[in-house]
Order: structure tokens, then C-alpha cells, then sequence
């Protein structure tokens, strides 16, 4: 029984350290880069995809001129303090030009992120509608599901995952930018699971080694 005790103690004790090691590293710094993917089965698409955040941006543009609609989006490059964090992943706009019908299509966010010498990344895949209804022209971009768990981390969009787009009346530029917003969190779960599993191995080869010395008696 000594034994047993002394086994599962050890074992608690070292997974006790790594989970403070754990919440350690999930204090430090966390840098986020993002970009963006369009992709649309749309014959008139015309998409050009980049993949680094700055003044360069992604774009899908459908129909032809003088009539066509646009979507773009920028990827970012942020430092929060910690997990717990809002963070900006990026920005979407759109545009339209003359008459144009809807058109639809997918956007893949990519997320690239750093703590200390350690990267991650993950991604969110959502379906996008452009169109001219309304006063200018609209469109709506739907993550599902809208969170991710990368390194330790759980990122989960604002709006539940659903962003509005719009171009004002008589508008043939760029709408606003929509900000891309998210909310991280930090992601116990690995360290607990590991406690309740090493835990639970140390009980049983403690069990086991009590019944041989009992088979011996």
C-alpha cells in the first residue's frame, strides 16, 4: 500500500510541475499572423491569393467589366499579452460595379501563431455571399465552426462566426472594413487529461506490483 501511495504521488507531483509549466508558457507573449484564401467553382471568378499579412491583400472579383463585384481581405500581424486576449485576424471589404447578379464562393482563414521559440497554426473555413441587394451592395461571410484550438489556445470569432459586408448607395469603391475579431482563450485540457491519465498509470502499476508480491505470500 506504501507503495502504491508513493507511485501515485510521483506521479501526481511531475504532472503538477508540467501543468505549471504549462500555465507558465501560456502567460508569454503570443504573436498572431493571418491571411487569407478565396476559392470559388464560379467560371467568372477571378481570385489572386496571398500568403503574408501587410498592404498586399487576397481578392476574389466576379463578372466582368464594367460590371463585377468584389470581396477582398487583409491579412494582420498582432502581439497580445496573453491567451485571454481579444485579437483583430484581419479585414474584409467589398466593392460594385454596374449591375451584377450574387455570387458565392469559400474563405479559408489562415493562423500562424508564435510563443516564445514555439509556432502553431490552424485554420477556419467559411462560405461567402456577395451580392447587390440593398442600398449599394452587401454580403455576409459564416465560419463554421467558429473557433479553433491552436498551441494551446482556443481562438472563437466574433458574432458567433458571421461577418456583414456593405457598399454604400451609388458607391463604385470600396465599402468599410469589417474587423475580423476573435477572443482567445487559454486551453487547460492537455495538461488535465495528462494528470488524470498519469495518475491513473501510476495507480495501476502500483496495483499490479502489490498483487505479485500477494501471489508470492
Amino acid at each position: 500500500m506504501r507503495h502504491l501511495f508513493k507511485t501515485s504521488l510521483v506521479g501526481f507531483l511531475f504532472v503538477g510541475l508540467f501543468a505549471f509549466a504549462a500555465s507558465a508558457a501560456k502567460a508569454d507573449p503570443i504573436t498572431i499572423t493571418t491571411f487569407g484564401t478565396f476559392s470559388s467553382a464560379d467560371p467568372s471568378a477571378f481570385i489572386v491569393n496571398v500568403t503574408t499579412p501587410g498592404p498586399d491583400f487576397s481578392k476574389a472579383r466576379f463578372g466582368s467589366a464594367p460590371n463585377n463585384i468584389w470581396i477582398r481581405f487583409y491579412g494582420n500581424s498582432q502581439t497580445i499579452p496573453s491567451a485571454g486576449s481579444p485579437v483583430t485576424l484581419g479585414f474584409f471589404q467589398m466593392a460594385i460595379y454596374g449591375t451584377v447578379p450574387s455570387y458565392s464562393g469559400t474563405f479559408t482563414l489562415n493562423i500562424n501563431q508564435t510563443v516564445g521559440s514555439t509556432s502553431f497554426s490552424g485554420s477556419l473555413t467559411s462560405s461567402f455571399v456577395i451580392s447587390p441587394l440593398g442600398p449599394g451592395g452587401s454580403g455576409i461571410v459564416t465560419f463554421s465552426p467558429a473557433s479553433v484550438h491552436i498551441g494551446g489556445v482556443i481562438y472563437t470569432l466574433n458574432n458567433h462566426g458571421s461577418f456583414t459586408l456593405s457598399v454604400a448607395s451609388g458607391n463604385a469603391t470600396y465599402g468599410p472594413g469589417v474587423a475580423l475579431g476573435a477572443q482567445t482563450t487559454p486551453n487547460p485540457e492537455p495538461a488535465s487529461l495528462l494528470l488524470l491519465g498519469t495518475g491513473l498509470v501510476g495507480t495501476a502499476a502500483g496495483l499490479r506490483r502489490r498483487r505479485r508480491r500477494q501471489r508470492k505470500e
